[in-house]
């Protein structure tokens, strides 16, 4: 318990200097110094998944396209249908945004 509440604290200790860098460039900078190169593939494969699910493709396409598993596209579609207000918020951004 003590090791989760200590965990948490760092982890919003780094949110909070997350969201204060000021350009696209440092952001890019950090993510590089904090994540490996899988890691950062893993999220940018999680951010492709869920942009296809909004699209309505299907996850049988998804994988295919993709090559990844069904229980990796799932994870994103129950996400999304369960909470996933954070990447409803990057939906709707990156429509404003049209990246």
């Amino acid at each position: 318990m003590e090791k989760r509440k200590n965990n948490q604290k760092y982890a919003n200790d780094f949110f909070e200097l997350f969201v204060a860098l000021p350009n696209k460039e440092i952001v890019n900078q950090v993510m590089e110094d904090f994540f490996t190169l899988s890691e950062l593939e893993a999220v940018a494969q999680r951010w492709q998944i869920v942009k296809m699910l909004e699209q309505g493709i299907s996850q049988r396409q998804i994988s295919e396209k993709l090559g990844v598993g069904i229980a990796t596209i799932t994870h994103g579609s129950q996400t999304l249908k369960q909470k996933g207000d954070g990447f409803r918020w990057l939906l709707g951004r990156n429509s404003k945004l049209r990246i």
